[in-house]
């Protein structure tokens, strides 16, 4: 069973378009193979800068049917409204404690703002008024508490004051999202430190996610949903588009931004966690050339003829994502392995995590040498 994660961007969003490029190898059956038993590795709650961040990481730690006896810091002291959304009672905090600093970014559907909560920067996302999506955004948040983990952007808590005002708040990542990094080229990036370093982040997400029971697909990994800290670590956010197999058996809707989704994806197809595998070859291609796919063959205007070609192509396995020169040759072949037209023949996520933290290794061998 799978997990997908669907949502709703703010206007920060680059355009959509997508990537010429060349076929590829694939990777021998000799490399690092699959592991069963892989498990992304927890890592301890972040420490806090107070006792109420503290709280509020105990209080995720504990089993639901303590979390739903026990309400966590919010001081919310009446119970009205608990009954709109009663699988998120445990994770509601008062909205008079989370106090808004300035808006972040702004679109038709929602509202990102900076704010202040028991003496952190936090990020609280609110939907438009009139906005008829109160239901996904809900399973969005619902998916959001149940995840933990280091390169996953944090989850805090909710508000509402009634079915059409639930909001959800985050840890505040200061680095901007990584397709923001990529566009600034004043700032230099190496495969041999950061972007390895972001690519075996993203892959250490993906495989945490794929290893849930039931599974859980993102459905809309690009570099615009990938959230840095100021020393680029990067985290997965955006789980508006993600589903778990068990909510549809077989996954047909096409979601996700089109550059970036798969052939089974684009064509309407069954498809699976090998889906966000493709994604992730795409946006390998976002960090070698710091471009959008298929930015140079794509139309200037949404819906223009080249763009609908464009689309064809990739559906049918006939352009994909380019790379540098300069782009090493084990990242290429991985890219490559990733973007295969069969779901079935791409590797894991926590295949991807292996053979990345093997490229580092090698790399930082070669380095004392």
């Amino acid at each position: 069973m799978v997990f997908c994660c669907r949502s709703r961007r703010p206007s920060y969003q680059a355009r959509e378009t997508v990537i010429k490029g060349g076929g590829g190898d694939t990777l021998s059956p000799s490399e690092d193979v699959h592991r069963p038993d892989f498990q992304a590795p927890y890592a301890p709650p972040p420490t806090s800068q107070n006792q109420s961040q503290n709280s509020i990481q105990q209080h995720r730690e504990r089993p639901a049917s303590q979390r739903s006896e026990q309400p966590p810091v919010s001081s919310v002291t009446s119970v009205a409204g608990d009954h709109c959304f009663p699988s998120l009672v445990s994770y509601r905090l008062d909205e008079q404690e989370v106090l808004l600093t300035r808006k972040l970014a702004t679109s038709a559907f929602s509202i990102v703002w900076l704010a202040h909560y028991h003496g952190m920067d936090v990020a609280i996302k609110k939907l438009v008024n009139g906005t008829d999506d109160t239901e996904s955004f809900a399973r969005e948040v619902e998916i959001m508490s149940k995840l933990m983990h280091p390169k996953i952007v944090r989850f805090i808590g909710c508000t509402w004051t009634n079915s059409f005002d639930l909001n959800v708040v985050t840890e505040f990542m200061a680095g901007g999202d990584l397709r923001t990094l990529l566009d600034n080229r004043k700032v230099a990036l190496s495969w041999y430190k950061e972007k390895l370093s972001i690519a075996i982040d993203i892959a250490e997400a993906l495989a945490f996610l794929h290893n849930q029971s039931p599974k859980i697909i993102h459905r809309d990994l690009k570099a615009r949903n990938v959230l840095l800290t100021k020393k680029y670590v990067a985290k997965l956010n955006d789980f508006s588009r993600s589903r778990d197999r068990s909510y549809t058996q077989t996954m047909t809707a096409g979601v996700g931004s089109v550059s970036w989704s798969a052939p089974e994806v684009t064509l309407g197809q069954y498809y699976g966690e090998q889906a966000d595998i493709y994604s992730f070859g795409v946006v390998l291609s976002e960090l070698d050339t710091r471009d959008s796919p298929f930015e140079e063959t794509s139309g200037k205007r949404s819906g223009d003829r080249r763009d609908i070609k464009l689309v064809i192509q990739v559906a049918k396995g006939e352009f994909r994502p380019k790379f540098s020169e300069e782009c090493p040759d084990a990242i290429q072949r991985i890219a490559h392995a990733c973007l295969q037209y069969e779901p079935t023949v791409r590797p894991s996520a926590a295949r991807l995590v292996r053979l990345l933290k093997s490229f580092r290794q090698e790399q930082e061998k070669a380095r004392t040498i």
